[in-house]
């Protein structure tokens, strides 16, 4: 979990952040991106030869402004317009009032901006082993 802001730059590294309750500042380049925001400020990602994923709560306030040189950009958000080209892609609408402003730029890499959290929930523990009754317990034989 990040409280408080957060400055990050690095290379050649797999980032993944999350619980998120503040404004992020990324730079990075030869590795992905990925962000799960719990409450959101303001998100400043730069990336280049990786994605970038972004994991919003839905009923967040945010602006976006992003752009994709030679990748894609999806969004869960209809509310955000979007433009897949050929070499250059962008994002850019409102959301709920944009309380919250979101830049994404990426490089040789796609953008994805998602609903909910990227953790998915744990699976279930295994139920205990049963003990087997005293029918079903093997009698000793004799050789």
């Amino acid at each position: 979990n990040v409280i408080g802001p957060l400055n990050l730059s690095t290379r050649s590294k797999d980032i993944r952040i999350s619980g998120v309750s503040s404004n992020v500042q990324v730079k990075n380049e030869n590795g992905p991106v990925e962000i799960e925001v719990t409450k959101l400020g303001n998100i400043e990602v730069q990336n280049d030869r990786a994605d970038i994923r972004i994991f919003i709560p839905e009923k967040s306030s945010f602006q976006v402004d992003a752009q994709a040189r030679n990748g894609e950009i999806q969004s869960d958000f209809n509310e955000l317009k979007i433009e897949n080209g050929d070499n250059r892609s962008t994002a850019s609408g409102s959301v709920n009032g944009g309380t919250s402003h979101i830049v994404l730029n990426n490089q040789h890499g796609s953008i994805e901006i998602r609903k909910g959290e990227a953790v998915a929930s744990p699976p279930a523990p295994p139920k205990p082993a049963r003990t087997p009754k005293k029918s079903e317990v093997p009698e000793p034989t004799e050789n």
